[in-house]
């Protein structure tokens, strides 16, 4: 069985921290026979870095149509930053 994840990394040491739990779930995975089809973008303070937006319309998309949604180390103060999208999962 294949499922598909969303993989929000977010700011700071949030990268690094899903590295090593998408590691994990790799490994639980093959021994119980689940394959999963990651695909990354990004989340809160590196999401404003790129888009000058927390959260896009295309993140937003893609965790619609996604298994699961893993978000790491998210919360880094932005300067200037207005909130104007939330994610509910």
């Amino acid at each position: 069985m294949k499922f598909k994840i969303i993989a929000l990394g977010g700011d700071g040491i949030g990268p690094e921290i899903m590295q090593q739990g998408l590691r994990v779930l790799q490994f639980v995975g093959a021994k119980v026979s689940l394959e999963f089809d990651v695909e990354y973008d990004l989340l809160h303070g590196a999401s404003w870095d790129v888009h000058k937006t927390f959260c896009t319309n295309s993140v937003l998309e893609k965790t619609r149509s996604a298994n699961a949604v893993r978000i790491d180390a998210v919360g880094r103060q932005v300067r200037g930053a207005v909130f104007s999208k939330f994610i509910i999962c």
